[in-house]
């Protein structure tokens, strides 16, 4: 008895060697989705997590999702009843085949529903790398794998999950996280070192959630679904009040700069789907600010106030706005001004730099960049292409979260698609040097999620404990960039925890094939001739 369940087990170890190896041999070179080469043999519901990722961010045609699901649910729970068979204990009676394969495709097909949502939010993030999404998709992503990912071996509808299996879920997100950075961190063939490590690791956890599971339960009370619920309801109030309307507390700053010039002009630009009603934050009596408007300007070139229906416009008419606003502001002024643009914002201002030959600007701070958007796509209403599921899906996501929370979401608005549209031009912009203009960034630590390692130390930057789209409102961070926009300093950051953060986030993202663009003067002529017309 003994050498059977050490044979099942060396099968077992083979088997997720294969799966794993297999996957990072096709994706060597492509760090950003080689990160998920070792979910491709892990416990269910990682393993659907990481297929589903796949079919939503390829599949380009309705025939094409229809196979996609098919071959997921039925190639997926072969596989996983495989798994579950070879690490079935040797002192607990088997269920027979029948009843594990019902189980196992089952268990798939429910988890392809229940973390489709995530996915879909995931291409989002990728679109647009605002860490809400995906910090939303990951929320969601858990919740349902603690009470869903004991499907396979036991009814997960009337049994509930022990504890046992739960740390064994939580230890093989924590395996899989780590040897996903890995992936991206090492070069060949230290990758197919870590994979044969991974795989064996898939097939550790796999038999410790197994043994947990394989005992009787000695209570029937449905824990899965109401778990699920419960994971719903939080979401929706999670994401209620994160919607909320917040103050922006004093706009007063400590004046850090007493010795510098006077009234030195500067630009705020806000971000996607913001609303500004003429309020305008302080940054020290030695600056005079102006908001830029999405809107416009009236006859007299004073900003409009503007509602989130503004930031959504088309980018190259905001560009053309950007500019006529930013010329007005330093003619005003007879000098160069600051630029000070968060999340869209900051996208705005890298766009007005490529195509501005010379800019009436000194310096320049980025809060919360976008910093490599348009990673991934999704066709409009009535066109193929990939990301097609995802797009509907996350119509509809975007239906109900208008329905439920205080939110205005369009997935198909004009600025989401000039993204994916202009891939070429926005890709590798960030960051991109200006001859004559002073560049920094100041990321939220939760935006660090969207940012690939390699793209963290582009410019000079420090990365303060806050969320997206936050920084501008925060009047710690407005001192930061007073003695930035005065002495060219910014705090002097570690860059410990910030890289560890992206490492780690990227094992959980949408699978990514296209190439960054590195040459600047690429990008630049890209983003000319969009902006043209050409």
């Amino acid at each position: 008895m003994r050498g059977w369940a050490t044979r099942r087990t060396v099968a077992l170890a083979a088997v997720c060697t294969v799966a794993v190896l297999a996957e990072t041999f096709a994706l060597r070179g492509r760090p950003a989705s080689l990160a998920l080469a070792p979910q491709s043999a892990a416990p269910t519901p990682w393993g659907v997590f990481h297929d589903e990722r796949w079919l939503l961010s390829w599949a380009s045609s309705w025939p094409t999702v229809v196979l996609g699901i098919g071959a997921l649910i039925v190639g997926r729970g072969l596989f996983t009843a495989a798994q579950v068979a070879l690490a079935w204990p040797t002192d607990q009676p088997w269920p027979g085949w029948r009843l594990v394969l019902g189980r196992a495709v089952g268990a798939t097909a429910l988890a392809a529903v229940l973390v489709s949502p995530s996915a879909s939010l995931l291409v989002a993030f990728a679109v647009a790398p605002i860490s809400d999404l995906w910090l939303t998709a990951l929320a969601i992503f858990i919740g349902v794998a603690l009470f869903t990912h004991h499907g396979p071996i036991r009814s997960w509808w009337l049994r509930h999950p022990r504890w046992a299996s739960i740390g064994w879920v939580a230890v093989s997100f924590l395996i899989l996280t780590g040897a996903g950075a890995a992936m991206v961190a090492v070069t060949s063939p230290g990758i197919y070192l870590v994979a044969v490590a991974a795989a064996l690791a898939d097939a550790w956890t796999w038999r410790g959630i197994v043994r947990s599971l394989a005992r009787p339960a000695r209570v029937i009370a449905p824990i899965g679904p109401l778990g699920v619920l419960g994971v719903v309801v939080l979401t929706v109030i999670g994401v209620t009040a994160a919607a909320s309307p917040r103050s922006d507390g004093d706009h007063g700053v400590t004046d850090v700069t007493a010795h510098a010039r006077v009234r030195q002009p500067v630009l705020f630009v806000s971000g996607y789907g913001v609303r500004w009603d003429g309020d305008v934050p302080s940054l020290g009596k030695s600056f005079i600010v102006r908001e830029f408007s999405y809107r416009g300007t009236d006859r007299h070139g004073k900003p409009l106030p503007y509602d989130a229906a503004a930031t959504a416009s088309p980018l190259p008419d905001l560009v053309r706005k950007f500019a006529a606003q930013v010329n007005a502001w330093a003619q005003a002024n007879g000098q160069p001004i600051d630029i000070v643009g968060e999340s869209e914002g900051a996208l705005l201002t890298s766009l007005y730099l490529a195509v501005t030959p010379h800019p009436p600007v000194r310096n320049v701070v980025y809060l919360s960049p976008l910093v490599r958007p348009a990673r991934a796509d999704y066709p409009q209403p009535g066109h193929d292409g990939p990301g097609l599921l995802a797009g509907w899906e996350l119509r509809g996501l975007a239906k109900i979260v208008n329905s439920t929370t205080p939110l205005e979401v369009n997935a198909d608005s004009s600025f989401v698609h000039s993204l994916a549209d202009h891939a070429e031009a926005l890709r590798g912009l960030f960051g991109c040097p200006k001859p004559a203009v002073r560049q920094a960034a100041i990321y939220p630590l939760a935006d660090v999620v969207g940012i690939p390692p390699e793209a963290l130390d582009r410019i000079p930057h420090e990365t303060v404990p806050a969320l997206h789209g936050t920084l501008l409102a925060n009047p710690l961070v407005r001192a930061h960039i007073a003695r930035y926009l005065i002495a060219g300093t910014l705090t002097d950051p570690d860059g410990s925890v910030e890289k560890a953060v992206a490492l780690a986030a990227v094992p959980w993202r949408t699978p990514v094939l296209a190439t960054v663009p590195t040459d600047c003067r690429a990008a630049a002529s890209a983003a000319r001739a969009w902006l043209s017309g050409t």
